[in-house]
């Protein structure tokens, strides 16, 4: 789990830079609520993708979470903001890896994001 900047904002992803793995990857917010991954090592997991999700002309993304128990949130990223995403490992070669988004109600949202960390910046109108 880390934390990354959003660098661009489209329809159904947004592409986040993660300056601990030096790298820019596409982080893909349309998962069609929950997904097994499966590892060699460990107990499957699963991966929560958000429910909605909006793309504003701002440079901003809404996402809209909801989950049996936990309710429904919603949070909004902004361009170059921080956003918290877990590292899946790909079984290829060479070494890859996917980024996806880490729901609110997970332990480590919370940690990851601090307080104020997902402030970013409004872009103006063309």
């Amino acid at each position: 789990y880390i934390t990354g900047s959003i660098t661009k904002v489209a329809s159904g992803k947004v592409t986040v830079f993660a300056p601990l793995l030096a790298c820019e990857r596409t982080v893909d917010l349309d998962g069609g609520g929950r997904r097994k991954i499966y590892s060699k090592t460990k107990e499957p997991g699963e991966l929560e993708f958000p429910t909605e999700y909006t793309a504003k002309e701002d440079g901003s993304v809404r996402l809209k979470w909801a989950k049996e128990g936990a309710g429904e949130r919603e949070e909004e990223f902004k361009m170059l903001g921080v956003m918290p995403v877990v590292v899946v490992p790909l079984d290829e070669v060479p070494i890859n890896f996917k980024l996806f988004p880490v729901p609110p109600w997970h332990p480590k949202h919370k940690e990851l994001l601090g307080d104020g960390a997902t402030k970013g910046f409004t872009l103006a109108p063309p």
